[in-house]
């Protein structure tokens, strides 16, 4: 049966890589502003110091922070993107 993985950011591989205006309009905060670039790197610094290796990049039901998503069995092929 074919499985669809959902797309994940690498937290430690986008902060050694990514130029500085990749951050802008990345994340929110708990009131749903977006946070200046400088915020987000700061944010995903702090997950990665608490053991958070991955975020899911779109909504995932299946996701570790350790690995990403986990996948899930599609009925058919026309699902898989």
């Amino acid at each position: 049966m074919p499985k669809t993985i959902h797309v994940s950011l690498d937290i430690e591989g986008a902060l050694a890589n990514w130029p500085r205006r990749q951050f802008k309009g990345m994340l929110r905060d708990e009131n749903g502003l977006l946070l200046s670039p400088d915020e987000a790197r700061r944010e995903l610094l702090r997950l990665l110091s608490s053991g958070v290796k991955f975020i899911p990049v779109g909504k995932c039901d299946n996701f570790d922070t350790n690995v990403g998503c986990l996948g899930h069995q599609t009925e058919s092929q026309e699902n898989v993107v």
